[in-house]
């Protein structure tokens, strides 16, 4: 959307006073561009709705304004998040805001990571170290000081919320459980998922699902012990339909640290340094996406091959973060640039340099509408995102907030950066509604979207309490 100075200017500084923080300046200047440009009304109404609903948050940020009241946190006191791996990966920074989000409302958090990960230099994301930070333990460190955590530092209504089934979270979760009866709510992550929905897809019930499926025998045994399940992605598979019906879990919706990824420029700086021109296509995909499924890389590289014999310059740019534990690994290529061990802090300005961001489906089974937490920073980026309909199809509309493809073949990928580097209106209007997409699907639903998921677990423990 190309704006008038003035405009442009105005909403980059509302953008910047969110991401900072100070919700009520970002409200007043949102409302003052909506009366100078009503035909960005759907736009700014959905980052007037975000605002309003932060200030409610965290009432802190209204200094010189009417109080609002803050947002009740359902009567949920603490919550120990456990983790798979450390804070530097996906489930961490996840589980970073969310706590961060839950500690806004009153709710202590305690985050425990495997041994071996628990990094004091990364135990808080030192763009927001202004913020209260939750504890952090490792599983031993938490086994060695239960009793402490249990009994003592936590206040009333606690819960568990396991991000992992994996044998250590299984027995930490155990031990902490003999010591307090604590609601266990179990994040249903992209491996559980694929072994409950293909093997159980029209099951009604979890129980079912669990028999039916090939997990290991302890595994269904702890999940038939939690209170409560969260859905991750915004995933509709069928057991997840069933489940969410029979009011056992709730999807719950990425998080997105929006004071990184929000729209920016264009970063020539960095395509010069690639030895990408300034005419040339740039498409940006991350190689965590590409394990799962094999071939996915090689695909993708051939693609570029491919839009390079029609005469459309496209370069791909490859990068690795700095905890992947990917198996992909690129072979050198005129039109491949790869950009390893990128810092969580500077993957924004990466991606900023980029025409086109692509994410693969590496889930290995077609959900129809996933937005994993990499897509939602995609979106929230304000770039054209290009993504398997397999992915992404129940979710997003071709054309309209994202670019859907059928396959991850050649041909097809090569065809999409074709018309898209051809085709700078419908370019634009994507990154447009990437935002508008963002803001409208996934950012109103992740604001605390975890407690009702909580609530619901702990009167979950407690009504069979009551029932024995």
């Amino acid at each position: 959307m190309d704006l008038p100075s003035a405009a442009a200017t105005l909403l980059a500084r509302a953008n910047g006073e969110m991401r900072a923080g100070r919700h009520v300046l970002a409200l007043q200047l949102y409302r003052e561009l909506l009366q100078q440009r009503p035909d960005m009304a759907r736009l700014l109404k959905a980052n007037i709705l975000i605002s309003q609903r932060r200030c409610l948050a965290t009432p802190d940020n209204c200094v010189g304004q009417a109080q609002p009241t803050p947002l009740r946190n359902d009567g949920i006191g603490a919550v120990v998040l456990i983790l798979p791996s450390g804070l530097s990966t996906a489930p961490g920074w996840q589980a970073q805001l969310q706590a961060l989000a839950l500690q806004r409302v009153g709710v202590r958090c305690l985050i425990a990571v495997p041994d071996g990960t628990h990094d004091k230099a990364s135990r808080c994301l030192p763009w927001i170290a202004d913020l209260p930070q939750p504890d952090v333990v490792s599983y031993t460190m938490l086994q060695q000081q239960a009793t402490y955590w249990m009994s003592s530092a936590f206040p009333d209504h606690a819960v568990i919320h396991a991000w992992c089934t994996d044998a250590a979270a299984r027995q930490l979760v155990r031990e902490l459980r003999q010591i307090e009866k604590l609601p266990l709510v179990i994040h249903v992550d992209t491996r559980l998922r694929h072994a409950l929905a293909l093997t159980a897809p029209n099951s009604g019930r979890l129980g079912a699902a669990l028999q039916a499926s090939s997990l290991d025998a302890d595994v269904k045994r702890f999940c038939q012990d939690a209170d409560g399940f969260t859905l991750g992605d915004l995933c509709a598979t069928p057991l997840g339909q069933a489940l969410v019906a029979e009011a056992s879990a709730m999807t719950v919706c990425p998080e997105v640290d929006e004071r990184l990824f929000y729209p920016r420029p264009r970063n020539a700086k960095l395509r010069s340094q690639l030895g990408v021109g300034q005419g040339d296509c740039l498409v940006a995909c991350q190689l965590a996406g590409c394990d799962g499924n094999p071939g996915t890389l090689d695909r993708l590289i051939a693609s570029m091959r491919g839009s390079h014999a029609h005469g459309c310059a496209t370069t791909l740019l490859l990068i690795g973060t700095e905890h992947d534990q990917t198996t992909a690994q690129p072979s050198p290529h005129a039109f491949v640039k790869h950009l390893d061990r990128v810092f969580r802090a500077q993957l924004p300005a990466v991606l900023a340099a980029a025409d086109i961001l692509y994410c693969p489906d590496n889930t290995g089974a077609a959900y129809s509408e996933v937005v994993t937490a990499t897509l939602a920073e995609y979106f929230a980026m304000g770039k054209p995102v290009v993504a398997p309909r397999s992915l992404l199809g129940g979710t997003a509309a071709h054309r309209t907030n994202a670019y859907l493809v059928d396959g991850d073949d050649a041909a097809t990928l090569a065809a999409a950066w074709q018309e898209l580097a051809g085709n700078a209106q419908l370019a634009r209007s994507l990154s447009t509604e990437a935002v508008v997409f963002f803001r409208e699907r996934i950012a109103q639903g992740a604001e605390t979207n975890l407690l009702p998921a909580l609530k619901q677990a702990w009167l979950s423990k407690h009504d069979k309490q009551q029932m024995a």
